[in-house]
């Protein structure tokens, strides 16, 4: 069963309409992740009109052969905690087979921590989340302090789709140019075919 066969068709009837942020806190997942990271990282917000720092999280699901999405963003409190693993199941998600990152949230979604060594479709994917997570601190800090935690969340949503677009485009480009490749082949080897 290839990865694309593990992720529900989305009912796309008014999804058009929402915000960004709200697509990307709503939108369907794959059913099975092998691993769920969770990653955590601050973001300065306006209170009672003082900046303070606010922990949030993002996670980043893996399938087993290594392929990947971002599954969202969210303050990092105990409520929340509490809410995601319900907020998974509601978007798609059966099974979590392992949580890396966040022990306490692992315990809190009855799911197992991962454990070492990891597979090494699953450590390069670890390399393309931590440029991710990297330009998600970094966009957090430009655009801070956030007002409340929809503009805070519609922060993170246009980076993550903006990665995922780019993570469209370059396999686009890598299908195109092996399009090519082969219909250079194939061209070569009928011009080797003798002629009747």
């Amino acid at each position: 069963m290839g990865s694309t066969d593990l992720c529900k068709a989305p009912d796309l009837s008014h999804w058009h309409k929402q915000p960004l942020w709200h697509r990307w806190a709503t939108r369907p997942l794959c059913t099975r992740y092998s691993l769920l990271l969770i990653a955590p990282f601050n973001l300065g917000r306006l209170e009672k009109g003082s900046r303070v720092q606010v922990s949030w999280r993002w996670g980043y699901g893996m399938l087993a052969d290594g392929e990947g999405e971002a599954v969202g963003a969210w303050p990092a409190t105990a409520e929340q905690d509490r809410l995601l693993r319900e907020s998974l199941r509601q978007r798609g998600v059966e099974r979590i087979a392992a949580l890396l990152g966040e022990e306490t949230l692992a315990h809190a979604m009855d799911v197992p921590v991962a454990t070492l060594p990891l597979k090494a479709s699953t450590l390069a994917a670890l390399a393309a989340v931590a440029r991710l997570h990297a330009k998600i601190e970094r966009a957090v800090s430009r655009e801070a302090p956030f007002p409340d935690e929809a503009s805070a969340a519609a922060c993170i949503a246009s980076v993550l789709q903006k990665a995922e677009l780019s993570e469209l485009a370059a396999q686009r480009r890598r299908l195109e140019g092996q399009w090519r490749a082969q219909t250079r082949a194939l061209r070569a080897a009928a011009s080797n075919v003798p002629r009747g």
